[in-house]
């Protein structure tokens, strides 16, 4: 495992959506999991690529829910490789570990 990705979703805003092209990583330091052979030399821990996209979001719909459907729907390139994974809830800390997909 080279990396984790840490994807975060925004309501879609009527302005235009979230720059989807826009991808950071982060090095948080040591981690239980090692740094990747190929990255010891530029990274202390596992690198973790952040990720942000805008989905629409239904009035009345959990977050939980609105990305459950985002992710059943597969409307973008994104979503359907994103639904071959498991997605993991780490914020916020009351659903932490909660696995949303695949239901």
């Amino acid at each position: 495992m080279k990396d984790f990705d840490v994807w975060t979703f925004y309501k879609k805003h009527n302005k235009g959506p979230f720059p989807y092209r826009r991808i950071g990583n982060k090095d948080f330091g040591q981690s239980k999991f090692g740094v990747h052979p190929k990255l010891k030399n530029t990274h202390i821990g596992r690198k973790v690529d952040l990720i942000g996209r805008s989905i629409p979001f239904r009035k009345n719909e959990s977050a939980i829910v609105t990305l459950q459907n985002y992710l059943k729907n597969r409307n973008t390139k994104s979503a359907k490789l994103l639904s071959q994974k498991a997605v993991i809830i780490i914020e916020p800390k009351k659903y932490l570990g909660k696995v949303i997909w695949p239901k």
